[in-house]
């Protein structure tokens, strides 16, 4: 489990002591009042898992390389315009009767997911929101609550799923997943004209009905603002632990892939469009 409720927390009086779990740092434009109400526990090593079955295969396969597995994963990201987000309500709750926000009390300090709409907008892999103030998600991630966004390529690469036992290999589980987590940190409001250009060309490219409720659009739906996970840990599944890792992929590495390459230093440079996913065609 990877967050952890702070069972004392406040909004109004009470402070929630800092937890220093894996060295996140608060949320900097968050409320300074219980930042840590979810804390996550990360592993200090990424061993891969040993998910082999206890009969050898007749078939072997050669796994690919930790850098390989990171660069899929940064094209996981690239070509994912849905995650699943999990955060954790605040404990205890304080209701929000102008955006109808009142959760029953016994969820409080529980973890909810929801699918949301992101772009991968920026180099460095942290993933773009167009936030609602009266969303769940973000009403969490407001309160101080830690952030995890699940991908997957389930939904992109068709799946046989009247497969053998002897070939999984149309199996979705054999597909690639990944589960990016950090925290949610807004743009200054508002965000300067170059930015905020460049940040509707990317999302509306992903969600052209995103239009409809963009931050500062006369008329807009509901009240949004720009937001970007930022990325502390990714848990990589590439598929079968006999022909992918399973593991926490190097953060370096991470950060430091671009599409056409790689910053120096890091792996051997090549870049997320240098790989394909499973079903992609060159």
């Amino acid at each position: 489990m990877f967050f952890r409720p702070c069972s004392f927390c406040s909004h109004l009086d009470v402070g929630c002591p800092i937890q220093k779990t894996a060295g996140f740092p608060p949320p900097p434009n968050f409320p300074s009042s219980c930042l840590s109400c979810a804390s996550i526990a990360i592993p200090e090593n990424r061993e891969h898992l040993d998910t082999h079955p206890s009969k050898p295969s007749r078939e072997r396969h050669t796994l690919p390389t930790w850098y390989t597995s990171t660069l899929l994963a940064r094209r996981l990201l690239h070509k994912s315009t849905v995650g699943h987000i999990t955060t954790n309500f605040p404990s205890p709750i304080t209701p929000d009767p102008i955006h109808h926000y009142n959760p029953p009390e016994m969820v409080s300090g529980l973890a909810v997911t929801l699918p949301e709409y992101i772009a991968s907008c920026h180099p460095d892999g942290n993933p773009t929101f167009l936030g609602l103030h009266l969303g769940t998600t973000f009403k969490n991630a407001a309160s101080g609550s830690n952030v995890s966004l699940s991908l997957d390529w389930w939904d992109h690469h068709a799946s046989n799923t009247d497969v053998t036992l002897r070939d999984l290999s149309n199996s979705r589980m054999a597909l690639p997943r990944a589960v990016l987590i950090g925290y949610l940190e807004p743009y200054p409001s508002p965000v300067d004209p170059e930015t905020r250009v460049g940040l509707e060309r990317c999302f509306l490219d992903a969600h052209p009905d995103a239009r409809a409720w963009l931050p500062g659009r006369e008329g807009a739906a509901h009240a949004g603002f720009w937001a970007r996970l930022v990325v502390r840990q990714v848990f990589w599944v590439g598929g079968f632990g006999d022909r992918a890792l399973i593991g926490w992929v190097n953060m370096t590495e991470w950060q430091g892939i671009r599409e056409d390459g790689s910053v120096q230093g890091v792996g051997d440079g090549r870049g997320w469009g240098d790989v394909l996913l499973p079903g992609e065609i060159e």
